[in-house]
């Protein structure tokens, strides 16, 4: 588990629709064990960093307590220990932002590389699952399609009052 192994303290994604409007906000306490769903959470302060992140889309945005700009923002709630960092990133694929990534770590982890091409990873590879999902369901819902009208086909075949032939390039029937 990544609280325990990297010494995350939490971390939240905030999924988004095609207008980038969140539908969806996801936090896991790694500390407490705690995992909570919401909808409709984002106050100004969340919304501002999360269109932060998505327009820089590859540079990881880096809070810490000390620039916060208002105490009452979520974000500061959710960085309550004392010299923790918050690493916030788009999760982008095939040029479409499913949503955001933040994580809060100990403020030296923050800014050492090798955690921000972590989280780069865990952000890309979460974005393509939901890039995958996507088109699994595209999929889907394309073959469902074909198959209702191929139903409709055969069925305006079977009950039509005229003759049907098919016949292939060397007119065989």
């Amino acid at each position: 588990e990544l609280g325990e192994s990297r010494g995350f303290y939490n971390t939240w994604i905030a999924l988004l629709n095609d207008q980038e409007r969140m539908t969806d906000f996801v936090f896991r306490d790694f500390n407490e064990h705690v995992s909570t769903r919401q909808n409709n959470c984002l106050d100004s302060c969340l919304a501002k960093h999360i269109s932060n992140a998505i327009s820089t889309r590859d540079i990881i945005k880096v809070l810490h307590n000390s620039n916060m700009d208002c105490e009452a923002c979520r974000l500061h709630k959710l960085v309550v220990q004392d010299g923790a960092g918050m690493l916030i990133r788009a999760l982008e694929a095939n040029n479409k932002v499913y949503g955001v990534i933040g994580i809060t770590l100990p403020k030296e982890c923050s800014e050492d590389e090798e955690e921000r091409e972590l989280i780069k990873e865990l952000a890309d590879d979460i974005a393509f699952a939901l890039y995958s999902r996507e088109l699994e369901e595209k999929h889907l819902a394309n073959k469902l399609a074909l198959m209702a009208s191929e139903q409709r086909f055969k069925f305006t075949l079977a009950n039509s009052k005229i003759t049907v032939f098919c016949q292939d390039i060397n007119l065989n029937y």
